[in-house]
């Protein structure tokens, strides 16, 4: 999240998520996401991408890094037994649908909020 302090997030409601202090991986990927939230819904950059000329609007770019980091917990949690919630989703692998992408995020976001009521403050 500290890289993308500098963006334009465009009236973004949830801007002071960016600015939070937050330690582990489920507080960057919280922020992340609510980055992208604030560029509404959309598409992702497929898997594996491929670098070009064209420029990549933000929007595509942030959902497609917090559904990466978001895959990333998703994995993370299947293999060490972590998940707070259960159902964990697959995590992304190359060729992944964009429902598998909304479908981490979606997990992250889940996972965030479960852990933010039961231990405040962490």
């Amino acid at each position: 999240a500290v890289v993308l302090l500098g963006e334009d997030l465009g009236g973004c409601e949830h801007r002071g998520l960016a600015t939070g202090v937050d330690h582990g991986e489920h507080g960057a990927q919280s922020h992340l996401d609510a980055l992208a939230l604030c560029h509404g819904h959309g598409s992702y950059l497929p898997r594996p991408y491929q670098e070009t000329s064209t420029p990549v609007p933000t929007a595509v770019e942030l959902r497609t890094d917090a559904s990466d980091v978001a895959g990333e917990l998703a994995r993370h949690d299947r293999q060490y037994g972590t998940s707070t919630t259960g159902g964990v989703p697959a995590s992304l692998e190359d060729g992944c649908t964009h429902s598998d992408r909304d479908a981490v995020r979606a997990y992250a976001r889940r996972e965030w909020i479960t852990r933010q009521e039961r231990w405040p403050g962490i």
